[in-house]
């Protein structure tokens, strides 16, 4: 009789074993996703959207960023042009896939959503030259110091190129990630369609999930000056902040920025989030 009463006792124990196991293993796999998604997309715009030598990326892109990154691996499959990046036993495992005219993309769960044909992109005009002497050698010395991680220095004086300087492998022609230059970017276009009446900054900006919540009197400026009350945790060094589950865990970035929840009133704290600009980017 004991044996029978001990016995279902035992099969339940061991399934709940199972379960907590797994539910364990899905969220390591979860945070180790933040590693590996950084790598790979590092390592795809860097290969084949910048052209750069495949070792050498792999060498030492990814040097002093955290001794954890190294446990991290990545494959280039340049047939397919994509980076595959995962930790050990595979955890957090990700793809990044290039795609011509748009770069490189993080596939959440394997997949990409599908894009409409590139536009055609046109050139700019070169800028003017007139270098100066004496500022070029202060830009080589600068670059000269391998400690700094300098890639590009480029002086501008009235519209003119006074001075620049390159790190070997770079070039005025190779792409450059443009990170948080990126801001600048999205507040230009933002501008543009001012310009042509498309938007008032002063209206409620136009997000689906704020529709029924005292988020939608959060206006285009309340996010163009980061001002939108919005709780958003700006910190990679936490492998679930607000952050790195927007860059690396989840199919759109605005999409969960967006669903931040509001912790002062619009307009009255001043708080940096890469969330801000997202949104703005996919209200736009």
């Amino acid at each position: 009789m004991i044996f029978f009463i001990r016995r279902p006792v035992a099969i339940a124990v061991f399934i709940l074993a199972i379960i907590a196991l797994a539910l364990a293993w899905l969220r390591i796999d979860e945070i180790a996703r933040t590693g590996a998604g950084y790598k790979a997309k590092i390592a795809c715009s860097e290969i084949f959207l910048a052209g750069r030598d495949e070792q050498t990326v792999i060498a030492g892109e990814f040097n002093d960023i955290d001794p954890l990154m190294d446990l991290f691996s990545v494959k280039i499959d340049h047939d397919a042009k994509r980076a595959i990046a995962a930790g050990p036993l595979g955890l957090g495992k990700s793809r990044a896939m290039y795609r011509a005219g748009y770069g490189c993309t993080l596939a959440y769960q394997g997949k990409v959503s599908p894009l409409p044909a590139p536009a055609s992109v046109q050139t700019a005009a070169a800028l003017p030259e007139t270098t100066d002497p004496a500022i070029n050698r202060i830009l080589d010395e600068a670059m000269a110091n391998s400690a700094a991680g300098h890639r590009a220095l480029l002086v501008l004086h009235e519209g003119n190129i006074i001075g620049e300087s390159y790190a070997d492998g770079f070039n005025a022609q190779t792409p450059f990630l443009s990170w948080s230059a990126a801001k600048s970017v999205t507040a230009t276009l933002i501008a543009l369609a001012m310009q042509r009446e498309l938007i008032d900054i002063d209206e409620p900006a136009p997000v689906p999930e704020w529709e029924e919540d005292e988020r939608a009197n959060i206006t285009w400026r309340h996010l163009l000056h980061m001002q939108s009350g919005l709780i958003f945790d700006e910190n990679y060094a936490a492998a679930r902040s607000d952050i790195n589950l927007m860059l690396f865990n989840s199919p759109g970035a605005g999409v969960v920025a967006a669903r931040s929840p509001l912790g002062h009133a619009p307009g009255t704290q001043w708080s940096y989030s890469s969330g801000t600009t997202n949104i703005l980017s996919r209200a736009l």
